[in-house]
């Protein structure tokens, strides 16, 4: 159930309004979002929930328990629930990557590959094996990665599938300096 006092607040945001909350608890986080989201679909936005903790399924829950059709306002393009998580991996080092990755969260994997770059080994594994989208934003911040590499390092790029691989080719950047495939590579 949520709070009328909150929800009195959150009815008043507006498509463009920039707003920044500050939560007590992960329910309040759930009850504050899943408040906008339904108020977004009510008034027939189109809403893209980018979740990084939570599984996509239960965020589609959460909404449904709302009153909300998740599979009508899903088939009709008007929601879009993704996941990107991004987590460090010691053997081989490197980081995971499970989601999308575009415009709107190629921000998250740059922060996260700066650091990587400084890492002391020559190879950085980038393991894309649950990746689901990745679009030109999402290679440049891996072509930049890449790059910030010093002679004889490498950012080795595993389990891209065929088709956000395809990205790379015709961006033109599979063969950039210090980006390497694993695929290709045998590793």
């Amino acid at each position: 159930m949520v709070d009328d006092s909150k929800s009195v607040h959150v009815h008043k945001i507006k498509l463009g309004d920039h707003f920044r909350l500050p939560l007590h608890s992960d329910e309040e986080q759930r009850e504050i979002l899943t408040t906008y989201v339904v108020d977004g679909l009510s008034r027939g936005e189109r809403v893209i929930y980018y979740a990084d903790r939570t599984e996509p399924g239960v965020i589609g829950s959460r909404l449904a328990g709302s009153g909300v059709k998740i599979s009508r306002v899903v088939d009709e393009g008007r929601l879009a629930i993704r996941r990107l998580r991004i987590t460090s991996r010691y053997r081989p080092r490197g980081l995971h990557v499970a989601g999308s990755i575009d415009v709107l969260t190629a921000g998250v994997l740059t922060t996260n590959l700066g650091p990587a770059t400084r890492w002391p080994e020559r190879d950085i594994q980038l393991d894309l094996t649950e990746l689901e989208f990745i679009d030109v934003a999402g290679v440049r911040a891996i072509v930049r990665a890449a790059s910030a590499l010093g002679p004889g390092r490498r950012l080795v790029v595993k389990g891209l599938a065929a088709g956000p691989r395809k990205v790379f080719e015709i961006a033109g950047r599979d063969m950039t300096p210090g980006l390497r495939f694993a695929d290709e590579e045998g590793l």
